[in-house]
């Protein structure tokens, strides 16, 4: 998987980002970070998102639009992985009724899946995924070390600046 990759932090907020997508609060019970499970997968609008992504350790983003046929091929296939990980919170963005969050993204291509973790991007990648390699990196990105991430993170960040 080419486009694996150490990201961005959110757990601060992004000056890059316009100030209207960071909307303070969050529509809905699913989005509370609760032991209960309400709903397999969510509806991520500019609304929520900020909320969803710190308010919860492991997020899940599937990019998608409704022309588009690869994204109707795996929506189905995120629906039933999302219910096998009541610990992660699968959400979708319909990029055409949210291109704010779209662009900030820089979504290019679609279906498009991220992964946050710690409200850090552990997988920004382009392409319908059958079910097996995304059960696959799920459980990667569930083993690893976050402190050791935040490290080379900070390593990364540090050998840029000087």
């Amino acid at each position: 998987m080419q486009d694996v990759w150490y990201g961005r932090d959110f757990s601060r907020k992004s000056p890059a980002l316009p100030t209207s997508l960071w909307v303070a609060g969050c529509h809905g019970a699913a989005l509370q970070n609760t032991q209960e499970k309400i709903m397999a997968v969510i509806e991520l609008t500019k609304e929520n998102l900020e909320e969803t992504i710190t308010g919860n350790a492991f997020v899940l983003i599937d990019f998608w639009a409704p022309w588009c046929g690869p994204c109707k091929t795996f929506g189905p296939t995120f629906e039933t992985v999302s219910e096998k990980y009541e610990d992660i919170v699968f959400a979708k963005v319909n990029t055409e009724d949210e291109q704010e969050i779209a662009a900030h993204f820089q979504i290019r291509s679609i279906p498009t899946l991220m992964m946050f973790r710690d409200q850090i991007i552990l997988l920004n990648e382009a392409g319908a995924l059958p079910e097996s390699a995304l059960v696959d990196v799920i459980d990667r990105a569930s083993s690893l070390d976050m402190d050791d991430v935040r490290k080379q993170i900070a390593e990364e960040e540090s050998g840029n600046q000087g």
